[in-house]
């Protein structure tokens, strides 16, 4: 499921103080990916894809992420016997 909030932009989240965040701003890095956390606001436990994106120059503009929800792994795990 794809679920859009408004949450993660609000100041308080300062989401550039996040390690998700952080570690795509490495510019000799394409693709990082966080360690497994709690994301305070879903309440779900994730880990982060995270690639950054530059100009002509190579300066960094931000970065885009993809979140991946580990509950159904978890599960998995939990089941095996």
């Amino acid at each position: 499921n794809i679920v859009y909030t408004d949450d993660y932009s609000k100041p308080d989240y300062n989401y550039p103080g996040q390690d998700w965040y952080k570690i795509g701003t490495d510019l000799n890095t394409k693709l990082a990916w966080s360690a497994p956390y709690v994301d305070p606001v879903a309440k779900i436990t994730m880990i982060t894809a995270t690639a950054n994106f530059v100009d002509a120059n190579n300066t960094l503009q931000g970065v885009t992420t993809a979140d991946m929800d580990l509950t159904s792994l978890q599960k998995n795990i939990g089941d095996i016997k």
